[in-house]
């Protein structure tokens, strides 16, 4: 996938070296990489709008929205593995489950409105987003949906509703 192309980024990052205040591509470096849930180069392209345009509304927006979803946040143990979680608001249980090859920033836009009706769950699956990308490791939906069922056992959820796309 092109969260695990390290290529894509270094492209990336040779065309702002041409045009360093090249503001649209900053942000389709930051964009890409939060599709991707590649951390490190997120931080990176957080940091450079930040020092490039720290007075514009968009890039404040970005940041804005990135920090955001990283409070609360927290990592589940699965196999030796670190799985990004985050979990808010009260009421019933939602499972919230990405796609194929996206991450739980898929429900950004829809997680405040919802975390007023449900008790909000999501994981970025193994390989995706914020979670460990193991070199060895057998991707399949199987292995995903050992990964949501070790999840919710270890939350001690047993009534749930699911809300997926695409693979998820």
């Amino acid at each position: 996938s092109a969260g695990r192309n390290p290529a894509a980024f270094s492209e990336i990052r040779r065309a702002l070296k041409l045009n360093p205040n090249d503001l649209d591509l900053l942000i389709a470096g930051a964009t890409f990489a939060k599709q991707t849930g590649e951390i490190e180069q997120i931080r990176f392209y957080v940091q450079e709008l930040i020092n490039r345009y720290p007075n514009d509304p968009g890039v404040r927006q970005f940041v804005q929205e990135f920090n955001q979803w990283m409070q609360n946040s927290k990592t589940f143990q699965y196999q030796g593995h670190s799985l990004f979680t985050k979990q808010m608001g009260d009421g019933k249980e939602l499972l919230l489950i990405h796609g194929f090859p996206t991450s739980s920033l898929d429900w950004q836009l829809l997680w405040p409105e919802l975390s007023q009706h449900f008790s909000l769950h999501t994981i970025d699956m193994l390989g995706f987003g914020l979670s460990d990308k193991p070199k060895n490791y057998d991707y399949s939906v199987h292995a995903s949906t050992d990964q949501w069922q070790a999840y919710v056992l270890s939350q001690g959820l047993t009534d749930v509703f699911i809300l997926a796309h695409d693979y998820g």
